[in-house]
């Protein structure tokens, strides 16, 4: 399942968001932020395609993985200056953090799922994580967002 922002995040009881989609609506409890839709939001530009990420840090739904964070630090998001990256660092503090798994069992997972899917080690961190912890994947990369359809997970571009 594809969706598409085309409206912020309205709260719904029980910490449940209703996303606001051009197919359908999907309920959701936590999702995985990638990594180009945090240096998207980091940037700190209008770009309505990242907006709806405000709403879900606010709501400490937005989860996180510890690849993502490497790949901002190492530049993904542009040079953050030191006091953006500690306000990166007091953000994700306040969010779900998934685990990370060894470079053995993603090697295994990539073996046995994604193999020759045009994905690199890092995407394949975050579709395991995504998978392992059954929550939705937001990215802006193409690939990953085919795999992870392909995984059968809910995932937003």
């Amino acid at each position: 399942m594809t969706t598409r922002w085309t409206q912020p995040l309205r709260a719904r009881p029980g910490g449940t968001f209703r996303l606001q989609a051009t197919s359908s609506t999907t309920y959701v409890r936590v999702i995985l932020v990638d990594t180009m839709v945090w240096a998207h939001w980091l940037r700190g530009r209008e770009d309505d395609r990242v907006t709806p990420l405000g709403g879900l840090v606010e709501n400490g739904v937005a989860a996180w993985h510890p690849i993502i964070r490497g790949e901002l630090l190492l530049g993904a998001a542009g040079r953050l200056s030191a006091k953006r990256f500690a306000l990166l660092d007091d953000i994700l503090a306040a969010l779900p953090k998934l685990p990370e798994r060894t470079t053995d069992e993603v090697c295994s997972f990539i073996a046995e799922q994604v193999e020759g899917s045009g994905i690199g080690i890092e995407d394949a961190h975050i579709a395991l994580a995504a998978i392992e912890n059954r929550v939705s994947l937001w990215t802006m990369e193409t690939a990953l967002a085919r795999v992870a359809r392909r995984l059968r997970l809910p995932v937003f571009v």
